[in-house]
């Protein structure tokens, strides 16, 4: 794989409005987009500095679930088609687009084919891959912290060019899901499923020593916020971010949205490792200056205790990622309109949890952490449980 050195911590913001929409764009819209990024690589030193002619390139792009592009949960097609577009015609010999299956049972192929994006991709002359499909090859990572071996995707290893196009928005997990989480779609379906505890973090940054990308390209025209990655509002902002700095591509990216990047615990590990720059004071912002298009997302709420006068949480030491997948599966709900009409339904979770002596209603026991409590209904076992769909089943909706 190709390493560009010699490059500065260089983030570009650029803003255009006409792009359209990602469910309906035109020529013109789409030309809008290339133009976006080609301005915003060129305000980083340009794509001679990341590809030569005949390259292959691979593209990793952020396609979590089968909803479609005006949800903003999925790189936006807009932005994948622009970019095989504008990579064959600086003469790259090979464009692929791919993704993982995801750890909520969504496989790549139904996902790209649900979103429409391997239409996009296809129409712009690349081809699509499905990472759980691909072969894997197994490396070594000496400085791991939860992994001394990881297994990547052949392809990945084999591309000269690794470009990662995530979107931006909020997760109930992260805070924010850019350019370091977008390493999560790499791993094998396994992989994604270990260490989705509070040690996600330094899985994460394990999975960025195995396979840094040479290029960010951050997805900011419809970014969402709120309850990321799979439940978010849509918010136009019309932005494309980019960077060879994958850690200072999320700094510039969380400033923007109104999150202090160290707030990000992917971006102060990954500071702190000195696998990029994630202090602002450290970077040069190129185009949009952070102040001009800051807007403060809402954030995601994943404690679910009094979300709803009909789940009654009984939370004990329960980590932020056991309440996130009860969160989730509580939004799912209501983002199905079943909330409101679900029966009274306590949710016991975490150690030694504040168990009432009188139980009255359904009872849902969740995590591995409230295991003894067993007994008194439903369980559901995990730490965490995963997918979040699992949590909504035992609330009685297979949905």
């Amino acid at each position: 794989m190709k390493v560009v050195s010699g490059m500065k911590s260089v983030v570009s913001i650029v803003q255009q409005k006409g792009a359209g929409s990602p469910a309906r764009y035109s020529v013109h819209n789409l030309e809008v987009v290339k133009k976006m990024i080609c301005k915003a690589v060129e305000l980083i030193g340009g794509f001679g500095q990341i590809i030569s002619k005949g390259d292959t390139v691979f593209i990793k792009a952020n396609v979590v679930t089968g909803q479609p592009p005006e949800s903003a949960v999925c790189t936006d097609p807009r932005v994948l088609e622009a970019l095989v577009g504008i990579l064959l015609k600086e003469g790259c010999g090979r464009v692929c687009v791919g993704e993982g299956a995801s750890v909520d049972v969504t496989y790549a192929r139904d996902a790209f084919r649900d979103t429409g994006l391997d239409k996009a991709v296809k129409r712009a002359g690349g081809e699509v891959v499905y990472l759980d499909e691909e072969p894997y090859v197994e490396i070594d990572i000496p400085d791991g912290r939860v992994f001394k071996k990881l297994s990547l995707p052949k392809i990945i290893r084999d591309s000269d060019v690794y470009i990662s196009v995530p979107k931006m928005k909020t997760h109930l997990m992260t805070l924010v899901t850019l350019g370091i989480k977008n390493s999560q779609g790499i791993i094998s379906r396994e992989d994604k499923a270990l260490f989705h505890r509070e040690d996600f973090h330094l899985k994460m940054i394990d999975v960025l020593k195995a396979a840094k990308p040479h290029l960010v390209l951050i997805d900011g025209l419809l970014a969402g916020e709120g309850l990321g990655p799979i439940y978010p509002n849509p918010v136009e902002m019309n932005l494309i971010i980019a960077s060879t700095d994958v850690v200072a591509a999320d700094a510039v990216a969380s400033a923007v949205m109104g999150i202090d990047p160290f707030e990000v615990a992917t971006t102060r590990l990954a500071h702190s490792d000195r696998i990029g720059t994630g202090d602002l004071n450290s970077i040069e912002v190129r185009g949009k200056s952070i102040e001009e298009i800051r807007r403060y997302f809402q954030r995601p709420k994943w404690n679910p205790v009094g979300c709803s006068p009909n789940a009654i949480v009984y939370p004990g030491g329960a980590c932020r990622f056991c309440l996130a997948q009860i969160s989730a599966a509580l939004e799912r709900l209501r983002f199905y309109g079943l909330l409101d009409k679900m029966n009274k339904t306590l949710i016991i979770t975490g150690v030694d949890p504040p168990v009432p002596d009188e139980l009255d209603g359904k009872i849902v026991v969740v995590g591995d952490c409230a295991k003894k409590y067993a007994n008194l209904g439903v369980f559901v076992s995990g730490c965490p449980p995963l997918p979040h769909m699992t949590v909504s089943k035992a609330l009685g909706y297979d949905i």
